[in-house]
């Protein structure tokens, strides 16, 4: 069971009979959550587009290109220089 108190969700449940606590990072949005009537239309929109993944929140947008968009970029121009050398 997860509740919301302002910035902090506890999750109970899952694991244990004991009570953790999350903050939200700095640059997350006020609401750690969207209301599921908003989540459940943003999946069926992605459904509708034949879409692979349905994101709700554009805030990591920047985080996960760094993790893992660059490096896997980084791996194509490593495989062309590879190419290149061999060649």
């Amino acid at each position: 069971m997860t509740e919301i108190s302002g910035k902090v969700a506890f999750v109970t449940g899952g694991g244990g009979p004991f009570q953790r606590s999350r903050t939200a990072p700095a640059y997350h949005k006020v609401e750690l959550f969207r209301p599921p009537e908003e989540v459940a239309e943003m999946v069926l929109s992605a459904v509708r587009r034949n879409r692979a993944f349905a994101l709700t929140d554009d805030s990591y947008r920047d985080a996960f290109i760094r993790q893992y968009v660059d490096p896997v970029m980084q791996a194509f121009e490593d495989v062309a220089e590879f190419d290149q050398k061999m060649s």
